[in-house]
């Protein structure tokens, strides 16, 4: 396995350490603000009080860890994107995170009250048309990223042997780059993995995603990593 894919364990094993404990915490602290609500009221405080942040009262240093566990997260994530397509499983978790980012986005527009917490005018000018529009942005992400996981995943790879006529990466700006493979004329996108062990001007065998439609694997890697020698 290599370095980026145990990046990508790291932090979703980060991401669970910190979203799991933070999530009962907000339903604990919510629970108290509601209780707290209901003793203000009863003492002729009609506003009540509610904290913004649910970790108020906590130890201040867990607060500051998890602010920068948060912070860690954030910045890894974004290292994620720009990594999406090295390797296969950095390309299975950029297609897990279309369907987490499509399902917020349909929340947004399914949820009157996540909607109403949208500061944008023009979308509180016309909350149906907004909202409709959101709900239908945000199915149409997560069907395109787990649709193409699932096929990724469960059908089987098509086969393509050709000569292999030029390898290209092309680095977009203020984005990653994305490496582009010519066999017989005809041009496919390809993981960086698979892209490092393809050369020009020899015949080459490759297996293609069915969702992606993207080069996971050759028969040059497989050559490569069948010539390194064994670790004791």
């Amino acid at each position: 396995m290599s370095t980026p894919d145990w990046f990508l364990i790291a932090w979703w094993l980060l991401a669970a350490a910190v979203v799991l404990p933070t999530f009962a915490l907000v339903r604990r602290m919510r629970l108290l603000d509601r209780q707290n609500a209901v003793r203000d009221y009863l003492k002729g405080v009609p506003q009540g009080r509610y904290r913004m942040w649910p970790g108020a009262e906590m130890p201040q240093p867990a607060q500051v860890a998890l602010l920068v566990s948060g912070a860690l997260l954030v910045v890894g994530a974004l290292a994620l994107g720009v990594m999406r397509d090295w390797t296969r499983l950095l390309l299975l978790n950029a297609q897990i995170f279309m369907v987490i980012i499509g399902g917020c986005v349909a929340m947004v527009g399914f949820s009157a009250k996540a909607f109403s917490r949208v500061s944008w005018d023009v979308a509180q000018a016309a909350p149906r048309l907004t909202r409709t529009f959101l709900v239908l942005l945000g199915l149409a992400i997560a069907a395109a990223g787990g649709t193409a996981a699932i096929k990724d995943v469960a059908l089987p790879r098509r086969m393509v042997e050709g000569h292999v006529d030029k390898v290209d990466g092309i680095q977009w700006r203020f984005a990653n780059t994305e490496y582009f493979v010519w066999i017989d004329g005809k041009r496919f996108q390809s993981t960086f993995e698979a892209f490092a062990h393809i050369h020009p001007a020899r015949r080459v065998r490759v297996e293609i995603g069915a969702g992606s439609g993207m080069i996971l694997a050759s028969d040059a890697q497989a050559r490569e990593a069948a010539r390194m020698p064994a670790r004791n």
